[in-house]
């Protein structure tokens, strides 16, 4: 019981160490009449000064009147110490209350005045035991000081600053808030009625006060959504406000597969809710060339439910040229069907891959058309069977008809050309490996002008 002042302070949260950045915002005189009942059980140092011994007392807040085990405390956690003093101390002379780390490190009070020492447990404080250390300084001159026996333990986890390893990296900018750095998924290939695992890592690029979900929505190559799942960013017990600006934090779950899903080739657009009110959420746009934009989610895949799509599959290839190209050790040309077509101007191909062995690389295929001096004057770069099914996702055996249509302009003049073909990674643009072919590219046929469009 007895009389009191209620104040406020203002921090500084966007950076660290935090500072008072106004304060108190109010100051209100409060009395409480019934106070607790029992004494708090205060500690004591004794500090030798040249004028003098002075006793200091001090205790945790709210009173610990019986514990077997230190009090602990984790990242934004506050620590509240009430002090008292003995004998009162000169006019020019102050008493400094601070923590002292396990690693010889002090802390400051976030409230130099007052008998209310308020501390916030930061990311970058070492997880030990803490002391207490009393000061007793006129102006720079340090008059005496007393460290206490260790009486609180700090919990703060290890943090990750550099980048994890990862198959895919990216760099998606959520707002200037959150960066998703990249992602693994363990197996492309499930089965309806089984679990997609998911491993994306997040990094932080300012301190977040609000605590974002994930939600992830599984869709086919019609645009029609089949699953979604949502949840709080992790530590789960606060989520992203935890988080400090640089760090790296690593994210795995599971997203349930419903039975009645329909084999086929799927991506997962995978993004970010912002709280804002009570049951309501809005997406965070991504960040392209510094601007907001209008996409709210980045896609992972692709991923393979079931079996290959059956139009893309040719079960019983029998192409009208055959052919017995290998490229590098995965995929195997076994062979292509070519018709001209008058009314449109153009080539029509159908090639036949077959997959030899997986591979993770989801190749482009290219189609060049070629004169006697080597330059391409028709060209056509696309995913095979038109992204329908990408190669990271073949099994060996498998061999899949890739359809393409090659335009011919009305430029090209009379002479000889050559149809070249091959595939290559387009994010690298490297080629696979075609043996005796200096170029990477098989040479399916040659034409002459006259006959390259009846």
């Amino acid at each position: 019981a007895g009389s009191y002042t209620l104040q406020a302070y203002l921090l500084e949260a966007y950076q660290q160490p935090l500072l008072q950045v106004a304060g108190p915002l109010f100051s209100e005189p409060i009395t409480i009449k019934d106070g607790s009942r029992h004494a708090p059980d205060f500690k004591q140092l004794s500090i030798d000064t040249k004028n003098g011994l002075v006793k200091v007392g001090y205790q945790l807040w709210p009173f610990d009147f019986f514990s077997f085990s230190r009090p602990e405390y984790h990242h934004r956690a506050t620590i509240s110490i009430v002090w008292e003093a003995s004998d009162t101390l000169q006019p020019n002379q102050r008493l400094l209350i601070k923590l002292v780390g396990p690693d010889g490190r002090t802390f400051e009070s976030l409230t130099p005045e007052g008998n209310l020492k308020l501390f916030m447990v930061e990311a970058y404080w070492p997880a030990g035991l803490y002391r207490l250390k009393a000061e007793i300084v006129q102006g720079d001159e340090v008059l005496g000081q007393s460290l206490s026996a260790p009486f609180i333990s700090v919990k703060n986890g290890q943090r990750q600053f550099t980048l994890p390893l990862m198959a895919h990296q990216l760099d998606a900018n959520f707002y200037h808030y959150i960066k998703l750095a990249g992602y693994d998924l363990p197996d492309t290939r499930v089965e309806p009625g089984e679990n997609l695992s998911v491993f994306v890592h997040w990094q932080s690029l300012q301190i977040v006060n609000a605590s974002p979900k994930v939600f992830n929505h599984l869709y086919d190559m019609g645009n029609q959504l089949w699953a979604s799942f949502d949840h709080v960013l992790p530590p789960y017990y606060g989520g992203a406000i935890m988080w400090v600006p640089g760090e790296f934090v690593s994210d795995g779950y599971t997203i349930p597969i419903a039975s009645d899903v329909p084999e086929g080739i799927y991506t997962l657009r995978v993004g970010l809710f912002l709280p804002m009110g009570e049951d309501a959420w809005v997406p965070l746009s991504l960040i392209n060339d510094g601007q907001v934009s209008d996409v709210t989610y980045v896609t992972l895949g692709p991923i393979k439910i079931g079996s290959a799509p059956a139009d893309v599959l040719a079960l019983n290839a029998d192409p009208q040229y055959p052919r017995d190209d290998r490229l590098g050790e995965v995929i195997k040309l076994k062979g292509y069907d070519l018709a001209a077509s008058p009314e449109t101007q153009a080539l029509k191909l159908t090639l036949y891959w077959e997959s030899l062995a997986p591979t993770e690389k989801d190749y482009t295929t290219f189609l060049h058309l070629q004169n006697e001096q080597g330059q391409v004057v028709a060209q056509k770069d696309s995913p095979p069977a038109g992204g329908a099914y990408p190669t990271s996702l073949w099994d060996a055996g498998e061999i899949i008809k890739d359809e393409i249509v090659l335009p011919i302009s009305d430029s090209v003049s009379a002479g000889n050309y050559a149809l070249l073909v091959g595939m290559y990674d387009f994010n690298t643009g490297e080629r696979l490996h075609i043996p005796a072919s200096l170029d990477n590219a098989i040479h399916l046929t040659l034409f002459e002008s006259e006959n390259l469009l009846p």
